[in-house]
């Protein structure tokens, strides 16, 4: 892709995703604040297995602090704003600049955020480098692991029993 064609996609993704009538996640909340950097996804799985429309993603700091948050719609590219700390404010309500950015996904059908996400980051200019306000914007894919897929259960001919192996 063009570096003009890019250039022009960020514009699109900074500007729309942050007028009114987009779509708000349900599951995760966070503090907007000003000068948003853009997270552009590309891809996500859970347990191998693509995202269904209505899951949710979210960007978060080191601290575990969302920072934006985006719902799918059933079909990529997911992009939305993530937002930096005021530091007009004592309290931190956003990223700072350098940290590295990690994931939560929300599996709206199971009712699950899944916490293991691996994230694998394009860094090609004009991407960034898996940290938050490096290169222009940041383009992903994920692949989000659940708890139960580390679990397998069996039952025994006792219905009180559940045998539970790892």
């Amino acid at each position: 892709m063009k570096i003009k064609t890019k250039i022009i996609l960020i514009f699109f993704l900074i500007f729309f995703m942050n007028s009114p009538g987009i779509t708000q996640t349900s599951h995760f909340s966070f503090t907007t604040t000003t000068n948003p950097y853009a997270v552009v996804i590309t891809s996500v799985t859970i347990d191998g297995v693509p995202i269904e429309a209505g899951d949710e993603v979210a960007a978060v700091t080191p601290a575990g602090l969302v920072v934006g948050a985006g719902v799918f719609s059933g079909t990529f590219n997911l992009g939305f704003s993530t937002w930096p700390d005021d530091d007009q404010t004592t309290e931190v309500d956003g990223f700072v600049t350098g940290e590295a950015i990690s994931f939560r996904i929300w599996d709206a059908s199971e009712g699950v955020e899944i916490n293991n996400v691996t994230p694998t980051f394009i860094t090609s200019p004009p991407n960034g480098d898996g940290t938050f306000g490096s290169g222009a914007f940041s383009t992903v894919s994920l692949a989000g692991e659940s708890v139960k897929s580390h679990f397998s259960f069996t039952t025994t001919t006792n219905p009180y029993a559940v045998v539970i192996t790892s």
